[in-house]
């Protein structure tokens, strides 16, 4: 599809510069959600887009049409933590803590603080998780625009080399 053209380059540019800043996780953050916004204005219709009004409902959206979970992984142990006591999911999780970072002010602060000190969570660690797990629904949600079926190396678990799994939607 031309309409799809420019906007994967983009994406894969941005999955590529989200895995770059592993040691710089806020600027990853912002890049997958540029990324994951972009994504689902594509692949949502308009009347979609418009009834999910924000971006949390937004990649859920997506993630339900490509047969991706939305749940945060085991291997995310940190984010795993949040999202158990939060009672969320991953994109709830990720999009909060993206806006925490993005739109800093003090109630949303003041949350990011209270995940790390009452689950006793490194902050760093739990925003490489979340650059990990952003970097983990880009990476599928393109595969599966793609039609791809094959083997893929998950982001979101430390493996061997060679080590890979089915893609969720075969």
């Amino acid at each position: 599809e031309k309409t799809w053209n420019v906007p994967l380059v983009d994406a894969v540019h941005w999955l590529i510069e989200t895995i770059d800043h592993s040691n710089e996780p806020d600027s990853g953050i912002a890049l997958a959600q540029i990324a994951l916004e972009m994504l689902s204005s594509l692949m949502l219709t308009p009347a979609e887009y418009s009834a999910d009004k924000n971006a949390a409902t937004r990649i859920e959206h997506i993630l339900k049409k490509a047969k991706i979970s939305p749940i945060v992984p085991p291997f995310l142990e940190s984010l795993k933590k949040v999202a158990d006591k939060e009672k969320i999911d991953g994109p709830e999780l990720i999009t909060r803590l993206r806006n925490g970072i993005i739109h800093p002010d003090r109630k949303k602060r003041e949350k990011l603080e209270h995940w790390a000190r009452d689950l006793d969570l490194n902050p760093v660690t739990l925003k490489n998780e979340a650059c990990r797990l952003y970097a983990h629904y880009v990476q599928l949600l393109l595969l599966h625009k793609m039609n791809f079926k094959g083997v893929y190396a998950n982001r979101t678990r430390k493996r061997g080399l060679g080590e890979v799994e089915n893609v969720p939607w075969v």
